[in-house]
């Protein structure tokens, strides 16, 4: 196995424990609220990602990438698994969502 595949392997693993250590109750409970809202706005509202911020600290799954890197993956990966939710949730496509995205780039086709 390439240097590359094992060190793929290795933070594609790091991601997976992180996102499978959240609680269920707690997703849900997101997915819920956002469902119910007319606008959306996040504070006040904690969901915990265990990934590695501070080396050492034993309360975090460890990692070998540098500073906060996996903490950042897993919220990223975090962030579109519950728009997948919210999608199941809400009974959409990702056609009707696109027309209600904002298109600030100019590169997604609305038609």
């Amino acid at each position: 196995m390439s240097r590359f595949k094992e060190l793929a392997q290795t933070v594609i693993e790091e991601n997976r424990a992180s996102l499978l250590d959240m609680e269920d109750s707690e997703v849900q409970r997101l997915v819920d609220e956002i469902a119910k809202a007319k606008k959306v706005q996040v504070f006040g509202f904690t969901v915990k990602l265990r990934g590695q911020i501070n080396t050492g600290n034993p309360s975090e799954i460890p990692s070998i990438q540098p500073m906060a890197a996996l903490c950042e993956q897993a919220v990223f990966l975090f962030e579109h698994i519950v728009v997948m939710l919210l999608m199941e949730k809400l009974v959409t496509t990702p056609a009707k969502m696109a027309r209600c995205h904002t298109n600030l780039d100019g590169y997604m086709s609305m038609d």
